[in-house]
């Protein structure tokens, strides 16, 4: 993202409306609920406290992952419109 109003466009897009957009999805809320589902699961196998550090470090690790894919896929997607956008005013 090389334009800084494009940057805060994008940005703000991220912060307000993806939000919006996510709670009216249902797959991500049938998603969400099967996380929910199996983070209750994982709490009655009731963990040693080094049990209970690796696998949370597994989970937080994985759940950065999915959120920079996310991020990058989203910077993808609008990057590819801006430039589709730019293309068809040359035409």
């Amino acid at each position: 993202m090389e334009h800084p109003l494009l940057k805060q466009l994008f940005e703000m897009r991220m912060d307000t409306s993806l939000e919006e957009i996510v709670r009216r999805d249902q797959r991500y809320q049938d998603a969400d609920r099967e996380a929910k589902r199996k983070e209750r699961a994982l709490l009655k196998l009731a963990l040693d406290e080094e049990q209970w550090l690796t696998v949370d470090g597994a989970m937080s690790a994985c759940n950065l992952r999915s959120a920079a894919y996310g991020k990058l896929a989203y910077a993808q997607g609008f990057a590819d419109a801006i430039r589709l956008v730019k293309e068809m005013i040359r035409l």
